[in-house]
C-alpha cells in the first residue's frame, strides 16, 4: 500500500471517526431534553447515543468505541455535571468494553441484538453502582430488577436501530469482509 493510500485511509478513518463523535453527542443531548416517559424506571434513557458508540466499534474498532465514550462522560460533565459524568463515564466505558469484547467472539458476530441487550444491562448496572457507591445507600440495588428489565427493552430497540443503520449504510457488509479477511493488528478493521 502506498503513502497517499495509507493517508487517504487516515483521514476517511478520521472524518468517519469526528461524524460518529458528533453524532453521539448530539443523541446524547438531545436525549437529555427528553422528559421521561411513563413507563421507564426513574432516571432511565432509551440510550440513542449508545447506538453510535457500538457503530464506532464495529466499524473502527475498540480505541475509537472508548474515545467516544469519554467524549459523551466529558460532555456529561460540561452539560449535566459532575455526578452526571460518573454516571455517564462508568456506565458507557463498562457498557463499550464488554460490547467490544463480544464483538470479538465469533458465535456473536452480527448479533447486534443480544450484544446490545448485554450492553444495556453492563451500562445500567454499572451507573446502579456508581449511584449506590456516590449515595452510600445499598437499599438502591433494589431498583436493579426494573434496570435490567429497561435495559432488556432498550437494548433491543438501540441493537434494531444498529441493525437498521448497518443494512442501510453498508456496515454490515464491511463488517462481514473484515471478518473473512481478518482483522489488522489492532483489533481494527483492515
Amino acid at each position: 500500500m502506498s503513502n497517499r493510500e495509507k493517508s487517504k485511509r487516515v483521514s476517511v478513518r478520521a472524518a468517519f471517526f469526528g461524524v460518529c463523535s458528533a453524532l453521539a453527542l448530539a443523541l446524547s443531548f438531545v436525549e437529555s431534553l427528553m422528559p421521561p416517559l411513563g413507563i421507564m424506571p426513574l432516571g432511565a434513557k432509551l440510550g440513542l447515543a449508545n447506538v453510535e458508540t457500538m457503530a464506532s466499534a464495529v466499524t473502527l474498532g475498540a480505541p475509537y468505541a472508548l474515545a467516544i465514550s469519554v467524549m459523551k462522560g466529558l460532555f456529561a460533565f460540561v452539560t449535566r455535571g459532575f455526578t452526571a459524568m460518573l454516571m455517564s463515564l462508568f456506565g458507557s466505558l463498562a457498557s463499550c468494553a464488554v460490547v467490544c469484547i463480544l464483538l470479538r467472539i465469533r458465535k456473536l458476530s452480527g448479533r447486534f441484538l443480544i450484544i446490545s441487550v448485554i450492553g444495556a444491562i453492563t451500562h445500567n448496572l454499572t451507573q446502579l453502582l456508581v449511584c449506590v457507591i456516590l449515595m452510600t445507600d445499598i437499599r438502591l440495588f433494589l431498583y436493579a430488577p426494573a434496570l435490567v428489565l429497561f435495559a432488556v427493552i432498550a437494548g433491543i430497540i438501540t441493537g434494531s436501530i444498529l441493525k437498521l443503520i448497518s443494512y442501510k449504510f453498508g456496515i454490515i457488509n464491511t463488517w462481514s469482509s473484515a471478518k473473512r479477511a481478518g482483522r489488522n493488528k489492532n483489533g481494527d478493521f483492515s
